[in-house]
């Protein structure tokens, strides 16, 4: 397992459940009392990158506002999965996130760069952190990237949005960056 992930809300059916992702590039929930997995999300291969057959694995993810789920994973794609009851047990291809030049116009890229950490600010837009030292600004709603910031000069290892809005990363280069 790279991440877990607490499932926001009441516990359903008086059972509380985690997420975790894990390096064959699937979500899986599971009852935290029973420790059993109750669900397994597959990502859709026609999305995937095609030099990872298995699929590429996840590396952080984060329950959203609206209770669905974002992940980023070693292939440099953020993945938007919809955790609603009434479907199928595998991933539902919202939205397809990735560096690339369509998505990142001013940013030619020859290489997809491991995504490391997200979080969701309060405006619902979603920051995300990776091993070129970057971080991302995304609007969910369109998949554009916002907004390039720069400030480590290592991986961008994590991040959290705190009660004032700001936000705290920290990278491999053993630094605290606060951004406002």
């Amino acid at each position: 397992m790279n991440c877990l992930a607490a499932l926001n809300g009441p516990a359903r059916n008086g059972i509380q459940q985690v997420l975790s992702g894990s390096d064959d590039g699937c979500l899986r929930v599971w009852d935290i009392g029973s420790g059993d997995c109750l669900r397994v999300m597959i990502p859709d291969r026609a999305n995937m990158n095609r030099a990872q057959p298995r699929g590429s694995p996840v590396l952080c993810a984060i329950v959203l506002q609206d209770g669905g789920v974002l992940s980023g994973a070693e292939d440099g794609a953020l993945r938007v999965w919809n955790m609603s009851d009434d479907v199928s047990p595998e991933e539902l291809p919202i939205l397809q996130l990735k560096f690339s030049q369509e998505l990142v116009l001013h940013e030619p890229r020859n290489t997809l760069e491991p995504i490391l950490s997200v979080v969701q600010l309060q405006d619902g837009n979603v920051l995300s952190g990776c091993e070129d030292t970057f971080i991302r600004l995304w609007n969910l709603s369109t998949g554009r990237c916002l907004q390039k910031m720069a400030q480590h000069t290592a991986f961008v290892q994590s991040m959290i949005q705190l009660q004032d809005g700001r936000v705290l990363t920290g990278g491999y280069d053993k630094t605290l960056c606060i951004w406002r």
